[in-house]
């Protein structure tokens, strides 16, 4: 049962993975660096991401979150922001 007590949401591992399965979370992943490797681990098969409903998207139209993993350089924000504004508007309900 989920009930909130200062900020903090208790539940069951198998609510928070329903929670998951079902609300799917489509993922652009730019890696700057050594630190990408970090977040391509969580695509391999001891962490495997997929079976969480996080699906790696290439088109940024398609994702809903931008992880960038690493430092980014001057030169490359602009090419970033780029990518950020391809990106759908979250849907407000």
């Amino acid at each position: 049962m989920s009930s909130a007590m200062s900020g903090f949401y208790h539940s069951t591992i198998g609510k928070v993975l329903s929670w998951a399965q079902s609300n799917s979370l489509w993922y652009m992943n730019v890696g700057a660096g050594c630190c990408a490797d970090e977040v391509m681990e969580t695509l391999g098969c001891r962490y495997d991401l997929e079976r969480f409903g996080c699906l790696p998207q290439v088109e940024p139209k398609q994702a809903d979150l931008l992880i960038i993993s690493g430092m980014v350089s001057h030169k490359a924000a602009a090419h970033l922001k780029e990518v950020y504004d391809a990106m759908l508007p979250p849907n407000m309900f």
